[in-house]
């Protein structure tokens, strides 16, 4: 019997969406049926979730939480009867300060009557802050490549993975929540500089429709996420961080084959 996968995903800039791509692969090899949705795009209260013999969450990390948009999703996602489900993140460094990031999410899950019997992490290069050296985004990508086989194998079979995490890891995934509230006062610190061509792809692109384009202006509201997609899509790098926090830089995207097509990976 083909079984039916549905995954729900949020990827900032790429990174969750090459993992959840290759997944999907590795999954419909063993004859399962897989739908993609972007979580940006779905509408939760809409969905048919019963259709599904297994349900996954993929996510990045940010500030040791899934993003806030990830937990406004599947706080909306109607109630079900004891659907089997995994989730998989992402961070650019494997550390157990960063396992409790599902800790809100897989509780949400739970009252809603999906049961979380996967829970996965994995590190893909960094793109936040800093850029890893092409070498380590190899290797990085190279390690994944050769989990994500194995892990298809353990969703599709129901196999159990539970990420272990101390009191220090819920106590600053809890901290970290206060992320939420701060991105939005990134309203009064991103600009664009002279180089802007006024394309609109930061517009189109932008997760949260936090960003619009009038009277040839570019504008950024106060519902920024900080998952720094417009950086890296922005043709011209023309999107910046006003002091006191232009410390904050977002480096040239990765120049290896995997991630050259930034654009084609939304």
């Amino acid at each position: 019997m083909t079984k039916k996968v549905g995954i729900f995903l949020f990827s900032g800039t790429g990174m969750t969406k090459y993992v959840v791509d290759k997944i999907s692969l590795e999954l419909m090899e063993k004859q399962a049926s897989v739908d993609i949705y972007n979580i940006e795009d779905t509408d939760p209260t809409k969905m048919s979730i019963s259709n599904y013999d297994i349900v996954g969450v993929a996510y990045p990390v940010h500030a040791w939480n899934a993003p806030e948009i990830v937990i406004n999703f599947a706080k909306q996602l109607p109630k079900v009867k004891s659907i089997n489900s995994f989730i998989v993140s992402t961070s650019g460094e494997y550390k157990s300060i960063n396992f409790a990031s599902s800790k809100l999410l897989i509780n949400i899950l739970c009252k809603k009557g999906f049961n979380v019997f996967y829970d996965k992490q994995l590190t893909m290069p960094c793109n936040f802050m800093y850029k890893d050296e092409e070498s380590e985004a190899k290797n990085k990508i190279v390690a994944v490549n050769k989990k994500i086989p194995q892990m298809a194998r353990d969703i599709i079979i129901h196999n159990t993975n539970k990420l272990q995490y101390n009191f220090s890891a819920r106590t600053r995934a809890f901290i970290g929540r206060a992320e939420w509230n701060g991105a939005k006062l990134m309203k009064l610190f991103l600009t664009v500089n002279k180089d802007c061509n006024k394309c609109g792809l930061c517009v189109k692109k932008c997760p949260n429709r936090n960003i619009s384009l009038t009277k040839n202006q570019v504008y950024f509201g106060w519902d920024c996420g900080l998952c720094a997609r417009c950086f890296y899509i922005c043709p011209k790098r023309a999107i910046e961080v006003r002091y006191p926090f232009s410390f904050f830089s977002f480096d040239s995207w990765y120049d290896n084959n995997l991630f050259s097509d930034k654009i084609k990976n939304k």
